[in-house]
């Protein structure tokens, strides 16, 4: 019997580089329909995205919010397939997000360029519009039905289970912290030539601070490091900096007319304030939830959770733990 049960554990689950992930013959229904109509929604959009931007002059506007919403798409794709595969919770409401971010840009872009039109931002409309709203159903629905890898993983102790929420939580809100940051950093550095050499700089060492952050973050909580804790601490604190400046200098730059109250570098400046306030806006969260990743250190959860479990799953239930 126990060799039985050795095997069902053994064949449901499977160890990759991102830590343990369920096999897909383990998938429910809904998890399988939600993937099936976000790959094909989105590998469509993606296409789509792609073809526009092979045509469109590098300098414009159109072309750097279709790469914004290449990397949205992009990010939206990994929420998908990991927070699936790995149940993670936080990454299917962060799919939420990141969808709804995507289908606001492609409705705005497509009200506010009505002179722009043409077959290639009608489809993208129609596919968005329609799959979209699918998407996010079938996403929330499949989350609702989490908790059977966390208890593989963790077992039936509430304070191991809230611990190890605690750090999903965590990882979900590093990925959305650094999606809004490649965006942010896009959108700015398209006006590159018009920025001084010291901002030109900074951003250099933004894009490298952003990459050690996130790696210093997943880091920290899954080896339990306090010395890895002070130095995302410090660096957490890089780019609300910047942000701050950019917005002082954007409405310094709008109070005195040296940008047009009107066009492209008008839209470009409000979706650097738009981007820039959720990046403020999870970076705050980011480190509130860091603070209780910190508190849950030296419980027991790093062996449990990146160590060799010895939970017996077929005692897992297969619902939600709500």
């Amino acid at each position: 019997m126990n060799h039985v049960l050795y095997h069902f554990k053994r064949t449901s689950t499977t160890k990759t580089a991102l830590g343990k992930a369920k096999v897909y013959e383990k998938l429910t229904r809904w998890e399988k329909l939600f993937l099936l109509s976000s790959l094909i929604s989105f590998a469509a959009v993606l296409g789509l995205t792609i073809q526009r931007l092979a045509v469109l002059p590098t300098s414009s506007s159109n072309f750097t919010f279709s790469l914004v919403l290449l990397l949205n798409i992009l990010f939206c794709l990994y929420y998908a397939f990991n927070g699936v595969f790995r149940e993670r919770e936080f990454e299917l409401y962060a799919f939420i997000a990141a969808a709804v971010i995507v289908l606001f840009y492609v409705i705005i872009e497509f009200i506010v360029h009505p002179k722009q039109r043409n077959g290639y931002k009608i489809a993208r409309l129609a596919v968005i519009c329609v799959l979209a709203p699918v998407d996010i159903g079938l996403c929330w629905k499949s989350a609702q039905e989490f908790g059977w890898l966390e208890f593989n993983i963790v077992g039936a102790t509430e304070a191991l289970q809230m611990a190890y929420r605690t750090v999903c939580r965590f990882s979900a809100l590093l990925n959305f912290d650094l999606q809004l940051q490649f965006s942010l950093i896009i959108l700015i550095v398209s006006n590159f030539t018009q920025l001084s050499t010291l901002e030109k700089v900074v951003i250099g060492l933004g894009i490298g601070i952003s990459v050690i952050m996130f790696i210093v973050g997943q880091l920290a909580v899954q080896t339990e490091s306090v010395y890895m804790v002070a130095i995302f601490a410090v660096l957490s604190v890089c780019e609300p900096g910047y942000i701050v400046y950019k917005f002082v200098k954007i409405i310094i730059f709008l109070s005195y007319g040296v940008v047009p109250a009107g066009g492209s570098a008008l839209i470009l400046d409000i979706s650097i304030f738009v981007v820039g306030t959720f990046a403020l806006i999870v970076r705050t969260a980011l480190i509130i939830v860091m603070n209780q990743a910190y508190r849950n250190f030296n419980k027991g959860l790093k062996n449990k959770s990146f160590g060799c479990c010895t939970v017996d799953s077929s005692l897992a239930p297969t619902k939600n733990r709500h």
